[in-house]
């Protein structure tokens, strides 16, 4: 039968949504993110702040960190009594959500569970086979969590009507046609950025973090940011990014000396867009930093930038083989990447450049070609380097045409679906042969890492491997001060 609209006697008449980012399994999760990625989960915030404006109570919970005592989640549970909660997830927390949701139904028996974010959005059928989760948000969820609280709390419209969402009907999934996207970005309100943790691992300058688009106008066959968005690519008015870091300002959520993080895909994509953005940025005098495509990067370009305070850049490098670059569609060359990293190293900003190990095209030339390259850069420009196994997420290219690429995926536990633990065995190399190429280059590149990004990056590195079992922790007083000391 199909979802009903409940009563809910024993429930809060208060809060009617909870939404919840479940723990990272991932061994160095906490680590990594306490270093580098601490920041308020603004998926969730969106959907908080956009069902507050329509009238309804929400909360948010970010345990992505960790939940290291159940005990206070039960708690909570049992405290607010949320009618509905939501689950935002990606593939490597996914079975978290899952073990999570069953145990708010244990408390909560008669609460509504949704699952949403980009691996539910591709694996829909997955996530309700799992029978603890009532729906499945596709893709964008502000509207759509709108017009379910509607029909879920107000007895307002048809479950039918409701674009973007999976449900069991008649023990059968029922797909509703796909949500349009939200074309007009600047409608929303600015997402809610007060969503703690229960263990008190979230800092105040986590918050100062916004995006200025959504989507992504490329198509690379290795990131599921195509499927998501469409392929669209849609910005914020510069003017409505202004209101946003004045809001930011103003509530207290910038800290002095952090820099504000532009989290978006990209926020290069609309040139012209970035000049503007540029330009009314000086008049602010904050720091920034974001992410950008190698391939818009010029002189210009980087002056106007350096004039509005960007502190920092990370440029997706994929691969040192213009072959392999060439395979994932990433649609730019070597020369494109060292020019860009060149100019930006010359207006003395940072620059980090991630890449990949394992794609489904790699040999160990090709890694051999990565690795090289990769020094080259932080020998010759200073630059940073993440240095990953590709991981084929649901929504990738590659991950739906396994098959026709040759590759197979070992193991189905998304728990392991991370970037220091291969999966893949290619028509090249197996999951340990591209583990291990993947673990000596990270030593190469953590002993020869400029200062500037040594103390970012070295617990980052030192506990992955040691958590992989790849080293050995020397042990010391000052946590800062543990030392790797042997690899095999």
């Amino acid at each position: 039968m199909k979802i009903l609209r409940k009563k809910y006697p024993r429930l809060s008449s208060t809060l009617d949504c909870l939404f919840i980012v479940p723990p990272s399994p991932v061994p160095a999760g906490s680590q990594l993110l306490r270093n580098l990625l601490t920041l308020s989960p603004l998926g969730i915030g969106y959907l908080i702040s956009t069902l507050r404006k329509h009238g309804f109570t929400a909360q948010g919970l970010n345990l992505y960190t960790g939940l290291a005592d159940i005990n206070k989640l039960l708690q909570f549970l049992e405290k607010e009594k949320p009618k509905i909660i939501g689950f935002s997830t990606m593939t490597e927390n996914y079975l978290n959500g899952i073990k999570l949701a069953k145990l708010c139904k244990e408390i909560l028996p008669e609460v509504l569970i949704i699952f949403g974010g980009p691996h539910v959005s591709f694996m829909d059928d997955e996530a309700l086979a799992t029978k603890v989760i009532d729906v499945v948000v596709r893709g964008e969820g502000e509207f759509t969590i709108v017009e379910l609280c509607n029909y879920l709390l107000r007895n307002k419209g048809s479950i039918d009507n409701i674009a973007g969402i999976s449900f069991l009907s008649n023990h059968r999934i029922q797909r509703n046609p796909r949500r349009k996207f939200i074309v007009n970005l600047d409608i929303l309100p600015f997402p809610e950025r007060n969503i703690g943790d229960l263990d008190g691992n979230i800092p105040n300058w986590g918050r100062g973090v916004l995006v200025t688009s959504r989507g992504c106008p490329n198509k690379c066959k290795f990131c599921a940011a195509a499927g998501m968005s469409g392929g669209r690519y849609r910005l914020i008015s510069p003017e409505r990014v202004i209101e946003e870091i004045t809001y930011l300002e103003n509530s207290g959520l910038l800290m002095k000396d952090t820099p504000l993080l532009f989290a978006d895909n990209t926020i290069t994509g609309n040139v012209d867009r970035l000049l503007v953005l540029c330009k009314l940025l000086k008049n602010k005098n904050i720091k920034w930093s974001a992410e950008s495509r190698v391939d818009i990067i010029t002189p210009h370009v980087v002056s106007a930038m350096k004039e509005s305070n960007c502190v920092g850049l990370q440029f997706g490098v994929e691969s040192g083989s213009q072959r392999i670059l060439n395979y994932t569609r990433k649609n730019i060359s070597l020369t494109q990447i060292e020019n860009a990293v060149r100019i930006a190293a010359g207006a003395n900003i940072p620059i980090i450049c991630s890449l990949m190990i394992g794609l489904p095209w790699d040999t160990d030339e090709s890694i051999r070609a990565t690795l090289d390259f990769a020094l080259k850069l932080e020998e010759h420009y200073n630059a940073g380097i993440l240095c990953g196994a590709f991981v084929p997420y649901p929504g990738t290219h590659i991950f739906h045409h396994a098959h026709k690429l040759g590759i197979k995926i070992v193991t189905k536990n998304y728990n392991l679906y991370h970037n220091l633990n291969p999966i893949i065995d290619t028509p090249h190399l197996t999951h340990g042969q591209i583990r291990d190429f993947l673990y000596a280059a990270l030593f190469k590149i953590y002993n020869s890492m400029p200062v500037r990004y040594l103390n970012a990056f070295s617990s980052i590195v030192k506990y992955s491997l040691f958590h992989q079992g790849y080293a050995t922790l020397t042990v010391a007083e000052d946590q800062e001060k543990h030392v790797v000391t042997k690899f095999g």
